[in-house]
């Protein structure tokens, strides 16, 4: 029983410190972007852009507009489209946008 709960505990701060590693990698990646119309502060903004966009679609409450559609709707869509033309049309933004979700995904693991 003993030795379980020295294994439960051992896991618990394995983990916490891995989640420290992660939070750290993403910092450094943050403080390494040297000017803020860089593809990679693009893609670092648009990505934090949509996972607020997307946390409001699912926890706003909401009334439709004329449309039928609402606010967090509207701009979940429109940072959509923003991440969609910078993809197709911004030399390295691809990579740079599948980075900073790969270190996102990673914490989300941890």
């Amino acid at each position: 029983m003993e030795e379980e709960h020295k294994r439960k505990e051992q896991s618990s701060a394995e983990g916490a410190l891995q989640v420290q590693r992660v939070k750290d990698e993403i910092r450094a990646y943050v403080d390494s972007i040297e000017l803020q119309d860089s593809v990679q502060w693009k893609a670092y903004c648009d990505y934090v852009d949509f996972l607020q966009a997307e946390r409001d679609f699912h926890t706003q409450p909401f009334t439709l507009d004329r449309a039928g559609l609402t606010y967090p709707e509207l701009r979940l869509g429109l940072i959509s489209e923003v991440i969609r033309q910078r993809t197709n049309e911004v030399p390295g933004y691809k990579q740079e946008y599948e980075h900073i979700t790969q270190l996102v995904e990673k914490l989300n693991a941890a």
